[in-house]
């Protein structure tokens, strides 16, 4: 969990737009996974895709319980072109917070859901396609191609919006 802590909570992040709920659900997380450390996978790749399978199912319940779905607004697709991969868990401030949420759930809002959370494990996860197949219970073939799609779909999108806006 420890060294798996900034990749969840980007992902974790990116789901939900609240670093205070990120944060409660990795803390209730790590508690969980405590509770059951006998019964965990003890390869690590499978524990890493426990992990993270378990984190997305939380997130999940997370955006339901509020009955809500990430907020959308119409900002350039150009601006996600700043990684939100640099910046530190603990450097997340509420400004650059709610800035790299709305770009990326921008871009993301105009894939598939497969397509969306594949990118979304294969990036702030910084899962193998491997390890995305698993968590997705998909073959990895499936995988490969999700995220291919989702890559050109996202290029065509930029190339769109870069049009428009001359």
């Amino acid at each position: 969990m420890e060294r798996e802590k900034e990749n969840l909570f980007r992902y974790g992040f990116y789901h939900l737009g609240s670093k205070s709920d990120t944060e409660d659900i990795m803390q209730d997380l790590f508690l969980k996974l405590c509770k059951k450390a006998k019964s965990l996978p003890h390869n690590e790749s499978e524990l890493k895709c426990y992990i993270i399978r378990s984190m997305q199912n939380a997130c999940c319940d997370c955006l339901r319980r509020k009955n809500k779905s990430p907020a959308i607004t119409h900002l350039p697709l150009d601006m996600v072109l700043n990684s939100a991969k640099e910046i530190p868990a603990e450097e997340i401030t509420h400004t650059k917070q709610a800035e790299e949420f709305l770009r990326i759930n921008r871009l993301l809002a105009t894939l598939p859901q497969e397509q969306s959370e594949t990118l979304r494990l294969r990036i702030y996860s910084e899962c193998t396609f491997s390890e995305i197949a698993e968590i997705m219970q998909v073959p990895v073939t499936t995988a490969k191609s999700r995220f291919k799609y989702g890559i050109e779909k996202l290029r065509e999108n930029l190339a769109l919006d870069n049009f428009l806006t001359f």
